[in-house]
């Protein structure tokens, strides 16, 4: 008896063994009771007429839920995992994970359940935030004006966002490919590849620059490209950055400057004369 009990005053969860029947009697608690639900163990274990039902404290959504994945382990002689919602003493919400098994002892003629249950508020809280970041993430990346991209230090897309359709034209899946398939061979074109290989072998972060790029069915497209590495022990892993698409701008300065060019030929040539 003492054995055991040093050993669930150890654990980060507590024990119980409870009836198999709605409401799940309890017939023993481990002192952990506390600490999970805001109950004395003594308080579900009590006599009848003062006993609190562990199975009120569990959620009224998830009361079917739990009833059954139970019932069915039991069924099938084998154990049972579930995670589920409490509403402890002072009325807080909080997430628990349970494993147990059906065990009929000879004495008994119930079929009770032993097992284990464990508090895992502060991780399902932090899943759900991970989640709304990642969601919230997914609606700027897939509503952005810019194309989204990552690639390996070997140049290999292993990421484009859904805007490949206007900056490739073509899928984000058919885009996996050496990104400089896309690059034109523009001798403007070599500066921003030897800018990209500098933040590969520094892994340092360079300045913004522009690239023509050649869409799968032969549009050409100007874009400005901000981009970063990813280092791992030092090494650059991977690039991630963006494109804006700055076709229209370097369109209107090609008509500005073709004019400027001429006015200037001819203020050149009236000073000359």
């Amino acid at each position: 008896q003492k054995r055991l009990e040093t050993l669930f005053s150890n654990l980060h969860g507590m024990a119980y063994r409870c009836k198999n029947e709605p409401g799940w009697p309890m017939k023993f608690l481990s002192d952990q009771c506390l600490d999970i639900t805001g109950y004395e163990a003594a308080e579900f274990t009590a006599n009848e007429g003062n006993k609190q039902l562990y199975g009120e404290l569990i959620l009224e959504e998830d009361q079917e839920k739990v009833w059954d994945e139970v019932q069915q382990a039991v069924n099938n002689n084998s154990a049972f995992e579930v995670t589920y919602r409490i509403k402890d003493k002072d009325g807080e919400i909080r997430w628990l994970w349970e494993s147990g098994v059906a065990v009929q002892y000879e004495e008994a003629t119930d079929v009770l359940l032993e097992g284990f249950i464990m508090d895992i508020t502060n991780r399902k809280q932090a899943e759900q935030q991970l989640v709304k970041t990642e969601r919230r993430m997914r609606e700027i990346v897939e509503n952005s004006t810019n194309m989204f991209y990552r690639h390996t230090a070997d140049h290999v897309l292993t990421y484009v966002s859904p805007q490949s359709r206007e900056y490739l034209g073509c899928e984000p899946e058919e885009a996996m490919t050496r990104w400089t398939e896309f690059v034109t061979d523009n001798p403007v074109n070599e500066e921003g590849l030897k800018i990209t290989q500098k933040a590969i072998d520094t892994g340092e972060v360079q300045e913004p620059f522009e690239l023509e790029l050649q869409k799968v069915g032969g549009e050409k497209i100007w874009v400005e490209v901000n981009e970063g590495p990813i280092t791992k022990d030092g090494e650059t892993v991977a690039i991630v950055g963006s494109l804006t698409d700055i076709t229209k701008r370097k369109k209107a300065e090609k008509e500005i400057s073709h004019p400027l060019k001429e006015k200037e030929t001819l203020l050149s040539e009236v000073q000359h004369r």
